[in-house]
C-alpha cells in the first residue's frame, strides 16, 4: 500500500464552476474562524457556554443524528411524519438538555473534570494510532481487542480528568481546552485553504493529523501560535477589545443566563439579598434615635415636649467661640 496523498488546497481544482462554488462554501468558514479565535483567546468569558456545547455534542448528537437522518430519508411530505418520530426527537432533545443543565449547575471542579475528559478524548485517535496496529497483529480475540480499544480511547480523557481534580491545574485545563478547540476551528478551515496537511479536529480524532508539505507546516505553526497565545491570554485574564466584545455580546449574554441558573448565580443572588438587608438595617439604625425621641416626647405635656425638642435642636448646633 502506497503512502497517502498529501492534501492539496481546496482551490486547486481546474474547473471554474467548482472553484466558484468552493469559494462560496469557504466564505461560510470565515465566521467559524472568527468564533475559533474568540474561543482560543477569550474563551473564559463564555466558559459555561462552551461546556454546555460540549455536553450537548456528546449526549445529544449521538441520539439526534440517527433520528434526523432517518427523517430526511423517510419523510417526503407532511403525511410521512409519524408520532414515533416526533416522540423520539422530543425525547432526545429533552435528555440532552437535561444533561446540559445538570452539568451547568455542577461545581467548578466537576466542570473542569468534564472539560479535561473531553479535551483528552480529542487525542484518543492520535494516541491509539501509535500502538493499535501493533496490538492488532498479536492475534488476540476480537472481544479482548475491543476492550483494549475502548480502554485506549478512554485513557487520555480519564488522565486529563484526573489532572483536573487538582485545584492548581484547573485554570490550565480550561486554557488548554479553549486553545485547542479554538485553534482547530480556525485551522480546520485555513489548512484546507493552504493545503499540504490536515490540521483539524477530525484529523486529530482519526489520527491523521499532520503536515506533508510547506503549506502544512505553515498551518501547524499557526495552530501552535493560536494555542500558545490563547493559553497566555486566558491565564493572564485578558479582556477583548471593544469591537470584539460587541461582536460576541450575544454569547456573553447567554453565558450570564447560564451562570444565573447555576450555583454561582444563586450565590450572587444571596449576596445581593444580604447587601440589601444590611442597607435596610443601617437605615433603621440611623432612624432609631429620632424615633426614640419621638416616642419619649409623645408622652409629655405639649409645652414640655416643645421645650425638649428646642433644647435638642440647640444641643446639635455648633457652639460659637466667644472672644
Amino acid at each position: 500500500m502506497g503512502a497517502p496523498e498529501c492534501p492539496e488546497s481546496v482551490f486547486s481544482s481546474t474547473s471554474s464552476d467548482e472553484v466558484v462554488g468552493m469559494i462560496i462554501l469557504q466564505i461560510l468558514g470565515i465566521p467559524v474562524m472568527a468564533l475559533g479565535l474568540y474561543m482560543a483567546f477569550f474563551g473564559a468569558r463564555i466558559k459555561t457556554v462552551l461546556i454546555a456545547l460540549q455536553m450537548f455534542m456528546i449526549t445529544g448528537l449521538p441520539m439526534l443524528l440517527p433520528i434526523i437522518l432517518g427523517m430526511i430519508d423517510d419523510v417526503k411530505s407532511f403525511k410521512d411524519i409519524t408520532p414515533v418520530m416526533c416522540t423520539s426527537l422530543v425525547a432526545s432533545l429533552f435528555s440532552a438538555t437535561a444533561a446540559v443543565k445538570v452539568l451547568v449547575i455542577s461545581s467548578e471542579m466537576t466542570k473542569a473534570m468534564f472539560t479535561g475528559f473531553t479535551t483528552g478524548l480529542l487525542f484518543s485517535g492520535l494516541f491509539m494510532s501509535l500502538w493499535l496496529p501493533h496490538v492488532a497483529d498479536m492475534g488476540l480475540r476480537e472481544e479482548t481487542l475491543n476492550w483494549i480499544i475502548l480502554g485506549g480511547a478512554l485513557f487520555p480523557g480519564l488522565l486529563m480528568a484526573a489532572i483536573a481534580t487538582k485545584p492548581a491545574a484547573i485554570p490550565i485545563v480550561f486554557a488548554l481546552s479553549y486553545g485547542l478547540l479554538g485553534g482547530f476551528l480556525v485551522m480546520g478551515v485555513l489548512s484546507g485553504w493552504i493545503g499540504g496537511g490536515d490540521i483539524s479536529i477530525y484529523a486529530l480524532t482519526t489520527g491523521n493529523i499532520g503536515a506533508c508539505d510547506i503549506g502544512g507546516y505553515i498551518s501547524l505553526g499557526l495552530f501552535l501560535l493560536i494555542l500558545g497565545g490563547g493559553m497566555y491570554f486566558t491565564l493572564s485574564q485578558k479582556t477583548p477589545p471593544g469591537i470584539v466584545g460587541i461582536a460576541f455580546a450575544g454569547l456573553v449574554a447567554f453565558e450570564i443566563y447560564l451562570i444565573s441558573i447555576g450555583p454561582d448565580g444563586e450565590a450572587m443572588r444571596e449576596e445581593e439579598r444580604q447587601k440589601k438587608q444590611n442597607e435596610e438595617d443601617e437605615a433603621l439604625e440611623e432612624d432609631g434615635g429620632h424615633s426614640d425621641r419621638k416616642k419619649r416626647n409623645s408622652g409629655l405635656d405639649p409645652s414640655v415636649a416643645a421645650s425638649c425638642s428646642k433644647s435638642n435642636s440647640k444641643s446639635n448646633e455648633t457652639p460659637i467661640e466667644q472672644v
